[in-house]
């Protein structure tokens, strides 16, 4: 029997990640992607991404975030690749609100070593940190980051070495289902596959229009300077951490990595995006709003500009709930959409999803949460 035939469209986090695990089971894949290799034009980029146990959202997330730590682990152990580094994560909330309450119950529930901090423990953890009056402080010292950019070239580079063929500069100029499979023009060749997976990222809409409601998000990253003690904001010595205000708004920073000399923050949330035209470079008061808001915790960025900045762009459902399945009206057409600005720590685990719903038609993960049979009415 001829091995499966199955095409991703789409080489970006969620794509190339679906092309390593099905050319690693033994797959015929083939996959396109409009731009180039692990590009910077969509959401997988930017140095650094987190990955948190303590996860806040509906119970089918912290499920898959919990395997995708040792996913990652798999990963690296298959490819040499050095991927997850564990940090530390600090968040800093109202007290008594929902996000401490949602993140403790999940710690405790999953049996997640954390802490509690007071204000005081915090700066003499970490010096140049002062949590504003009125908030509360957990820690979780399983918090990691990861590169987004080595982990798109990795999943490429294992795909190509399990015999796929990838083509990049090459935008997917439409498909159709066939009798047999699916049939794909691509650049001025037309392909032709068993199974199809659409995992276009903030371009999803351009294939998916007809039933996928998307939201295209512009999210804006800044690096800054501290204005003393530098070394103090060191990857080595100084955990991720996040600020939340009392009306919900909320911004992350990741600590100073190696070779170079800036903090990377930014709000959680993005702004609404023209996919034809989305802003690259910073909005008038845009840099001083992230920069004061975070200030408030660590008052030694205060008044810093930009060191540097990058957008990214990443599309969420309307209901902002991830869009994993079969496509409603093509079988032989599976779907990955909607991660937003939060997906990425989920790469490895999604990619086994999407594996498993091309070869078998099911998977055992639990992704009712997520099926793109809720937009058909």
């Amino acid at each position: 029997m001829s091995p499966l035939k199955v095409a991703a469209l789409g080489l970006g986090a969620m794509g190339s990640a679906a092309a390593a695990t099905l050319a690693r089971r033994g797959c015929k894949v083939i996959g396109f992607e409009q731009l180039w290799r692990a590009h910077n034009q969509g959401s997988s980029h930017g140095d650094t991404s987190a990955i948190r146990k303590a996860y806040v959202r509906e119970e089918q997330y912290a499920s898959l975030v919990l395997e995708t730590y040792d996913l990652w682990q798999k990963l690296e152990r298959g490819t040499g690749a050095e991927l997850l580094r564990e940090i530390g994560g600090l968040v800093v909330v109202p007290a008594g609100g929902r996000t401490l309450a949602r993140s403790i119950a999940t710690e405790t529930n999953y049996g997640i070593p954390h802490e509690v901090l007071e204000p005081a423990e915090v700066t003499r953890r970490w010096p140049r940190m002062h949590p504003p009056a009125g908030t509360a402080t957990f820690y979780e010292r399983s918090l990691s980051i990861i590169p987004p950019e080595k982990t798109v070239a990795t999943h490429i580079e294992l795909a190509i070495r399990h015999g796929a063929e990838l083509h990049f500069n090459t935008p997917v100029n439409w498909w159709k289902q066939t009798e047999n499979g699916v049939e794909i023009v691509a650049g001025d060749r037309v392909f032709t596959a068993d199974k199809l997976i659409i995992a276009g990222g903030a371009w999803s809409e351009d294939v998916l229009a007809e039933f996928f409601p998307v939201k295209a998000e512009r999210l804006f990253q800044v690096w800054v300077k501290p204005n003393i003690d530098t070394a103090a904001f060191s990857v080595a010595h100084h955990p991720r951490w996040v600020l939340e205000n009392e009306d919900g708004r909320a911004a992350y920073a990741f600590p100073i990595l190696e070779g170079q000399d800036a903090i990377k923050l930014a709000f959680t949330a993005g702004t609404p995006a023209d996919r034809s035209d989305l802003q690259r470079q910073a909005f008038a008061g845009e840099v001083e709003a992230l920069v004061e808001f975070m200030s408030q915790l660590v008052p030694s960025i205060r008044g810093q500009g930009a060191a540097r900045a990058a957008a990214c762009f990443s599309a969420k459902a309307q209901d902002d709930k991830f869009v994993i399945g079969p496509h409603p009206h093509a079988n032989s057409v599976i779907v990955a959409a909607g991660f937003g600005s939060h997906g990425f720590k989920f790469v490895p685990v999604i990619g086994e999803i999407l594996a498993d719903l091309a070869v078998d038609g099911a998977t055992k993960r639990d992704i009712s949460l997520f099926d793109p049979q809720r937009f058909v009415r």
